[in-house]
């Protein structure tokens, strides 16, 4: 899977894949290119928050160092096991790649998931089998978990209620790794969801069974696997 940044501009790229066969440092390189997106159906959401100040701007920014760090903690092994599943009943209250304009331009920038809001304390599930490379409470993000899914691709659940797992934990799909809450910043209890593949957020619905049905409004269930 190759992620590109979403401002990454339109055009023809090279992908560089650098190997070792039988002894001997080999190179490929894999023309693709890059096409408009279209992340989201409307124009920049405007959200006037009392909480964000600079200060918290820059604990973002710092709290931001423990999620590279989780980015880097990968395998070559692929644990993932058929579709993903949606980690939590709930309505899609933000699409991944919404403009947002923070306190009339204090700050702004594109959102990197899909925010699913429901009642607090609602379960969450894994969304694919792996293991927990982070669960932290952190003063911006709130209680905050990373699964790692093998080969860079990793899952991250923000502002639970409630951390169930911790790090070094295996999950299979489906297992309760929380409870869905309004911890950091936030306007209300929501779960920001996102899916990082080497560190480029990607629009989780792309890897939903139907998930490009999916809209802002739409009522999504959490179906763990059968037993």
């Amino acid at each position: 899977v190759l992620a590109v940044p979403m401002d990454t501009k339109e055009g023809d790229y090279n992908m560089t894949l650098q190997y070792e066969d039988r002894g001997e440092n080999q190179t490929l390189k894999y023309p693709f290119k890059v096409v408009k997106g279209a992340f989201a159906e409307e124009d920049t959401v405007k959200m006037d928050i009392g909480v964000l100040t600079e200060e918290t701007l820059e604990m973002l920014k710092y709290e931001g160092s423990n999620f590279w760090t989780a980015y880097n903690n990968t395998t070559d092994t692929l644990y993932i096991t058929g579709d993903f599943i949606w980690p939590c009943d709930g309505s899609i209250t933000e699409l991944f790649g919404t403009a947002r304009d923070y306190n009339k331009k204090m700050d702004e920038w594109s959102h990197k998931a899909l925010d699913i809001s429901n009642v607090e304390k609602t379960p969450v599930l894994a969304a694919n089998d792996g293991v927990v490379v982070m669960a932290m409470d952190l003063d911006a993000h709130g209680k905050s978990i990373v699964i790692s899914h093998g080969r860079g691709i990793h899952t991250v659940y923000l502002h639970l209620n409630d951390m169930k797992v911790k790090k070094g934990d295996k999950v299979k799909k489906g297992h309760m790794i929380g409870k869905l809450g309004s911890t950091g910043i936030c306007t209300g209890p929501n779960l920001h969801w996102q899916i990082v593949v080497n560190g480029n957020s990607t629009d989780p619905r792309y890897w939903m069974k139907d998930g490009t049905k999916i809209k802002k409004g739409s009522w999504v269930k959490a179906e763990p696997p059968k037993e």
